[in-house]
C-alpha cells in the first residue's frame, strides 16, 4: 500500500496532488493549478502556476 502525495501549507488540511503526467500535478480542487517538479545542477525545483 502507498501513501498518496499531499500537498499542505502550514496549518491547513492536506490536499491530495493528482498527477497528470510530465512530472506535473495538481491540487485536489484546484484542477487549473500545476504543480511541477523539474531537476537542474542543484536539485529539485518545485514551480507552481496559478493561472488565477
Amino acid at each position: 500500500m502507498y501513501s498518496p502525495l499531499a500537498w499542505t501549507r502550514k496549518g491547513t488540511m492536506g490536499r491530495p496532488l493528482l498527477h497528470v503526467g510530465d512530472h506535473a500535478f495538481y491540487p485536489a480542487g484546484a484542477p487549473s493549478v500545476r504543480i511541477r517538479f523539474t531537476e537542474d545542477k542543484d536539485g529539485v525545483v518545485m514551480t507552481v502556476n496559478d493561472p488565477q
